[in-house]
């Protein structure tokens, strides 16, 4: 099934689409200049960040958000019917959510391993498993914001800004400081392992595998 026909399906709003897409590309873009004799699975890595937030319109204030695009937010009531379904359907957990979409498209199973056992939540747990394709995973996601690719730093920062005066678990000061430390410990454990310097992944840098990736035939069971 090519990607687009997932995001199509569910549905996903395009700046989440390409949130997706890009984190994807980062993804493929490290493990391309792996230097480590450690193998890592490309395809499984690529196939968990083209639907690790694929949950994430359950947790969207819809009346504020800066998720949707202006043409999107002209057809609001469409985007709340879908976050009402997904209420419905995933009982507000956009986690469970992810991981239940990626059972219905019958993903592979390290596939959906990847997307139960890492994420910034996890990030001790990742560190500590010395599973390198959960810290790909884990570590790409991080450098993409909702609209471009950033530092660790500032993904922290735009959190910050994004989950202020909400009542997300992001909007605890404490729990995202303690993130941004383990998001920087993880970029220097894998920094190690890479032929590039981690801080020059751009926007033009990954925008090769980003043209690729929109067509990505990704494959099920």
């Amino acid at each position: 099934m090519i990607i687009s026909s997932i995001y199509k399906k569910y549905p996903i709003p395009n700046i989440l689409q390409m949130h997706m897409l890009r984190a994807a590309s980062v993804g493929a873009l490290i493990c391309d200049n792996w230097n480590f004799e450690e193998n890592i699975d490309k395809d499984s890595v690529v196939q968990a960040l083209l639907i690790h937030d694929t949950g994430n319109i359950i947790k969207f204030n819809l009346d504020a958000s800066t998720m949707l695009t202006d043409q999107e937010k002209k057809n609001l009531n469409f985007w709340k019917t879908q976050q009402k379904i997904y209420k419905q359907k995933y009982n507000n957990d956009d986690h469970k959510a992810t991981q239940q979409i990626a059972r219905e498209i019958k993903a592979m199973e390290n596939v959906s391993y990847i997307l139960e056992n890492s994420g910034s939540s996890k990030l001790q747990e990742v560190i500590n498993s010395k599973d390198y394709n959960l810290a790909i995973v884990t570590y790409a996601d991080l450098r993409c914001a909702p609209y471009n690719i950033v530092s660790v730093d500032e993904r922290f920062d735009d959190v910050i800004k994004r989950y202020k005066d909400s009542n997300h678990p992001l909007s605890d000061l404490g729990e995202i400081e303690k993130r941004r430390t383990l998001g920087l410990n993880l970029e220097m454990l894998l920094q190690d392992f890479i032929k590039i310097g981690l801080n020059a992944i751009s926007d033009e840098l990954i925008n090769p595998y980003l043209d690729k990736l929109s067509d990505y035939d990704f494959p099920t069971k």
